[in-house]
């Protein structure tokens, strides 16, 4: 979600969820909780189930916090887990009273989010998609366009609806060449209706045990991803949806529910199809297990009887065949709240209610911290620029501001004027500014010396002392078996003018190594400075283009420019070329009386050591 779009949206979502009835809210959830807790549901979750427009606004508003994927908030949820055919959907049709389609295609491999709203009127369904975290702005907009309104609603209607945004999103996603199976989309369906409670429910997609024809090895382990992404953010309650239909032990629900939340204090389970139980033998293990007697669960659980396949009528008459299932033994032992879809109704918007009244201070401090740095980010980006004329003046400040501050780098702080203007975004102040240019002229001055102490230290091939000791084992090692594999037609006593070249050329072999290293120092330092100058005056939304676009691409230019001039440097030092040095003689005597020759030194090998030290200081001193 971009900084321009979120900052309005959570501003206005602050204000509503901080203007829901806090305290009234944790009044009514505790009184709840302490009823449920002694196994009733009570007069108040009854009347919980028909919250108030006050409440509703809030829940709403919490439901378009979570459109919002905010990334950094975790918001309170109760999300719908099981294995694949546990009877999920069958929970959903109960508690909505519509009949969700089962078997609709995609909806089974996408997380669906369920808002039940009261409202006036016949019943009304919405069906639309929030994008993953993933999606780009296209896809989004795309997305956007995936929506349906209807009424008058048929289970088959409904069905096909739900298939085709759900496979035109899974269709999107295989063409990233990110599988056809899963999605990190939210398909979100809206059911508003007269009787409807107020919940918000995420379903999640069923654990799969193995592949099959249509899926693989990689979608069921992104299947169980997206399920446990959900599970295991601490404000989440997990309903985990158990079917009686087939051995407790090897649905996977409840070790996925332990392993992220150890302790079971924010698990709800719901036991599916108990009528299956006895046919398999597993009636009196269900029993146990419905009793909070064999799995204990701070939370409880709760069974549902599913519609059969072949039962027909509506919601009512699927109703009554369960209150009479639950009348009849041995399923009416248990606690009346903890069976039915009814209680299940009350029982889920007690606790949703609750649940988000304990988050509510927590939460609101995290919005209101999150509006505090995306009004922060707003204001980096600079005031809206209207038109042409506009753009090309804020840039032209801007520019402006840029060389001005640079040119007083160049200066060590002084120069320019450096007062802020009204185009000036960057907060500094004129102070601060010429702090920063000093800063940077220090570095570059501080760059300068480390290579002169290094060209001083380092840039000979060997170094002499001033007693010549040094010098009288390089003349052994260096000078004289030079001068013997150079004899020429020279007479006895002169000297081949070439020899003096080839003993400075090795002798400062390390100069252009040294000179590319306080390049490479230099061109950070000018780097940084300029990734300093950029994101101190230019707004946040020019940066990135301007740099990548502009500067670096400069900078780059003038590297490469730096490269060849070292290139053409290192080519003159091997050229041969005398110095022009009127001081040369001089340096020749004064390295005569600094270094005297030592009585084993012949004169040839001396005088051809002096004149090429001569030589390489009277370069040195010019290379500086």
């Amino acid at each position: 979600m971009s900084t321009t779009v979120l900052s309005p949206r959570v501003n206005g979502l602050v204000r509503d969820v901080a203007a829901s009835p806090k305290h009234n809210l944790s009044i009514a959830a505790t009184g709840a909780s302490r009823e449920m807790d002694a196994g009733r549901t009570s007069e108040l979750a009854r009347q919980l189930r028909g919250l108030g427009q006050d409440q509703q606004g809030m829940l709403d508003a919490i439901d378009r916090l979570r459109s919002t994927k905010l990334s950094d908030i975790e918001l309170p949820q109760l999300v719908v887990v099981g294995d694949q055919s546990a009877g999920k959907s069958s929970v959903l049709d109960a508690i909505s009273g519509i009949p969700v389609p089962r078997h609709a295609g995609a909806c089974t491999k996408i997380a669906t989010e369920f808002r039940l709203r009261r409202a006036q009127g016949g019943e009304h369904i919405s069906v639309s998609v929030t994008p993953g975290p993933d999606r780009t702005d296209s896809e989004r907009h795309e997305l956007s366009k995936l929506s349906e309104n209807l009424t008058n609603v048929t289970v088959d209607k409904l069905g096909d609806v739900i298939r085709n945004i759900g496979n035109e999103i899974l269709s999107m996603h295989a063409q990233r060449g990110q599988g056809k199976f899963t999605s990190r989309d939210v398909l979100t369906i809206e059911i508003a209706g007269p009787k409807m409670p107020m919940l918000t429910l995420v379903d999640l997609p069923g654990f799969i045990h193995t592949p099959g024809e249509q899926q693989t090895e990689d979608d069921i382990d992104m299947i169980h991803e997206i399920a446990e992404s959900y599970m295991r953010k601490p404000r989440t309650i997990i309903l985990a949806v158990i079917s009686g239909g087939s051995n407790y032990a090897n649905q996977v629900v409840m070790r996925k529910a332990e392993k992220h939340d150890p302790q079971l204090k924010r698990t709800l389970g719901i036991i599916t199809k108990p009528d299956l139980a006895k046919t398999t033998g597993l009636e009196g293990e269900f029993l146990k297990l419905a009793g909070n007697k064999y799995k204990m669960l701070d939370l409880g659980w709760h069974v549902l009887r599913n519609r059969g396949p072949q039962e027909a009528g509506d919601s009512k008459d699927r109703d009554k065949i369960e209150r009479e299932f639950f009348a009849q033994a041995p399923w009416n032992e248990l606690d009346k709240a903890d069976t039915g879809v009814e209680d299940l109704r009350s029982k889920l918007s007690v606790l949703l209610y609750g649940h988000i009244a304990d988050h509510m201070p927590q939460l609101l401090g995290e919005l209101g911290d999150e509006l505090q740095r995306t009004k922060k980010e707003l204001r980096a980006l600079g005031p809206r620029i209207g038109d042409g004329v506009q753009m090309r003046m804020e840039l032209g400040g801007l520019f402006d501001q840029s060389s001005r501050l640079i040119e007083c780098s160049t200066s060590g702080g002084s120069g320019p004027n450096l007062r802020s203007d009204p185009q000036d975004c960057s907060r500094l102040t004129e102070t601060e500014k010429r702090e920063m240019a000093r800063g940077f002229y220090s570095r570059i001055t501080g760059e300068r010396r480390d290579f002169e102490e290094e060209m001083r230290l380092h840039g000979r091939e060997q170094w002499f002392d001033d007693r010549g000791a040094v010098a009288t084992a390089y003349l052994k090692s260096e000078v004289q078996p030079l001068l013997d594999r150079s004899s020429g037609r020279q007479l006895p006593g002169d000297l081949d003018p070439m020899l003096p070249y080839d003993l400075f050329e090795k002798l400062s072999s390390e100069w252009d190594a040294i000179a590319k290293r306080h390049k490479d120092r230099i061109v950070k330092t000018c780097t940084e400075f300029l990734h300093e100058v950029i994101t101190s005056i230019w707004p946040e939304r020019m940066q990135l283009p301007l740099w990548s676009e502009v500067v670096s691409k400069q900078v780059r230019d003038y590297e490469e420019r730096a490269d060849a001039e070292l290139d053409n440097l290192d080519k003159d030092r091997l050229r041969r070329v005398p110095p022009y040095a009127p001081d040369f003689l001089a340096q020749v005597k004064e390295l005569e009386q600094q270094l005297p020759r030592q009585q084993d030194q012949s004169l040839e090998c001396y005088r051809l050591f002096v004149r090429m030290l001569a030589f390489y200081e009277v370069c040195h001193r010019q290379a500086l």
